[in-house]
């Protein structure tokens, strides 16, 4: 038998072997045969677009549109609003934003006073020290372009 022979017989028994194994795979997880045609939308799209030998580019479109396609109108037409219900409950509503507010500021945790003035002091150093390098720059550039201009 000669060599290619051997080489295609062994690809196809490791193929179906990986089959079985997706097989066993899919029945221990409980889930469906992934070769049946119950697979998922985007199983099929993939396997399409690389039946079709599409370019990755074009793959991406491809499914976009085909969803577009698919896509479901909505099934209900919006409710009309009941303006007189919505009045009434709007009070209540409003209460129960501001009860919520002050419940989560309650569980937030603030910071000491000694963090607070640490916290304070590093940002005020921060922001003069970047003060201090703006200034720097400023200054470079604007003797930078009064030299360009004597020339």
């Amino acid at each position: 038998m000669p060599v290619a022979c051997l080489r295609d017989s062994k690809r196809r028994t490791e193929s179906k072997t990986r089959e079985s194994a997706a097989l066993q795979r899919a029945k221990r997880d409980g889930r469906p045969n992934p070769s049946s045609p119950a697979r998922s939308q985007n199983a099929k799209d993939n396997f399409i677009m690389a039946k079709r030998k599409v370019s990755r580019k074009y793959k991406k479109k491809a499914i976009m549109e085909r969803q577009m396609q698919e896509r479901k109108l909505p099934s209900q037409p919006r409710k009309k609003i009941n303006w007189k219900q919505f009045i009434k409950k709007l009070p209540s509503r409003i209460a129960k934003f501001y009860r919520n507010v002050i419940h989560e500021l309650k569980r937030v945790t603030w910071p000491t006073r000694k963090a607070l003035l640490n916290y304070t002091i590093v940002v005020i150093v921060t922001i003069i020290i970047f003060a201090i390098i703006l200034g720097v720059f400023d200054l470079g550039f604007l003797r930078l372009v009064e030299l360009m201009t004597k020339i």
